[in-house]
This record gives C-alpha cells, sequence and structure tokens, in this order.
C-alpha cells in the first residue's frame, strides 16, 4: 500500500473470502456480512410493511360504526314514555328536553314481551331449553299512568320449567317512565311488531332476573 498516496486515492488491502483475512471492508459483493445485511434490510423492510398494513386495518376498524351496523353519527337519546311489549314508546332526547311526537325504539330481542302467537306477532321469546331444562314464559302488563295513554309502565315474565320450578322475572336493572335509552337507526324484516319501527336500543346489560324474595 503506498501511504504517501493523497488519503482519497489510497487503496484498501484485498483479501480472498478463504483467506481468513477477509474483512466486512473488503470486496462487498461476496462479503457474507454484507449479504447478512442485505437480508436484514429485507427482512425489516418486509417487516415495516406487514406493521403499516397492520396500523391501516386498525385504523378501518376504529371507524367503523359502533356495533358494526350503523353509523355513529345515526346513534340518538330518547325518553321512556311508556311499555309497548316489544318496543319503547319514546320521546326523543337532545340532553336536556324531550318532546316531539312518540317514536317507538324496538327493545333488544332478550327484552320482547309480546308472543309469536300474538296478533300482531311479536318477538318474545315464548321458551327456552336451558342446561336441559324447559322454560316456557308469559308476559303480563303492569299498569300505570303514562303520557301516551298507553298506561303500561313496564312488563314482568313469569316463567314455568319443566323441572316444576317457576318464579317471576323483572328487567333488571329495572327502565322506569322517564328514562333515557341511547338507539341506532336500523329496519325490520319481522316481527310484525316491529316492521315500521326504525330504532333499536342499544344492549345495555339489562336482563330478565328473579324478583328477590323479600
Amino acid at each position: 500500500m503506498n501511504f504517501n498516496a493523497p488519503v482519497g486515492l489510497r487503496q484498501r488491502s484485498q483479501f480472498s473470502e478463504g483467506s481468513k483475512l477477509a474483512s466486512s471492508r473488503d470486496s462487498r459483493s461476496n462479503s457474507q456480512l454484507w449479504k447478512k445485511a442485505q437480508n436484514t434490510d429485507r427482512q425489516m423492510q418486509a417487516s415495516m410493511q406487514a406493521l403499516q398494513k397492520t396500523v391501516a386495518q386498525v385504523s378501518k376498524q376504529r371507524r367503523k360504526p359502533l356495533g358494526g351496523g350503523f353509523p355513529a353519527q345515526s346513534l340518538q337519546d330518547f325518553q321512556i314514555v311508556s311499555d309497548g311489549g316489544d318496543w319503547y314508546n319514546c320521546y326523543s332526547f337532545d340532553g336536556v328536553t324531550a318532546d316531539g311526537g312518540i317514536v317507538k325504539v324496538a327493545k333488544h330481542q332478550e327484552l320482547r314481551c309480546i308472543l309469536p302467537t300474538a296478533d300482531p306477532a311479536g318477538g318474545a321469546w315464548p321458551s327456552k331449553e336451558i342446561r336441559g331444562v324447559t322454560y316456557a314464559y308469559t308476559y303480563n302488563p303492569i299498569a300505570g299512568d303514562t303520557d301516551d295513554g298507553v298506561n303500561v309502565v313496564e312488563y314482568t315474565r313469569s316463567v314455568v320449567g319443566s323441572d316444576v320450578s317457576s318464579e317471576t322475572d323483572y328487567i333488571t336493572p329495572c327502565l322506569n317512565v322517564g328514562d333515557i335509552i341511547s338507539a341506532f337507526q336500523t329496519s325490520f324484516a319481522g316481527p310484525d311488531t316491529l316492521i315500521d319501527v326504525t330504532w333499536q336500543a342499544l344492549a345495555d346489560g339489562r336482563a330478565w332476573a328473579a324478583k328477590p324474595v323479600a
């Protein structure tokens, strides 16, 4: 090597791969270290592309409507006026005032109270088999004063099991006249009771439960 040559013109030592004297600075196109670096770069690029794809998918999911079936802007609050069995009769509620005409807001399937044998046919469960026991259901309106004259404030459910058990269920936690619920826009192909209903209450954890014995 010419040590007196200008720095930019000095030549680096070259060694063959098999000489055991080769370094990462020698013959990069043949260097194993260079090849490994190239493979690492490709793997990193592939990982980054996969990460970007995942981030895009997550972002897309976050933009999906709540519940997966309705746009977020279609959510609406309502104040309950009376219980219609398969729906609640409600006023629109803007956070301060409840007014306007009566709007039907469908109940979640599990909370409906009009049987399929009714006219018009409802969407309530007439019976269910749970852990080997068949339970038959009947639904009973509880009367009370309401603004719309329907005068039903809630329903109870009588339950008789094939194991000779029986109980009376109430919606728990209860929904009282005047309570606020949230609903989303939808449409129904059935049951008959909900054909013209365009709102459904959000599933909010309420369920039938036996009234505690005093």
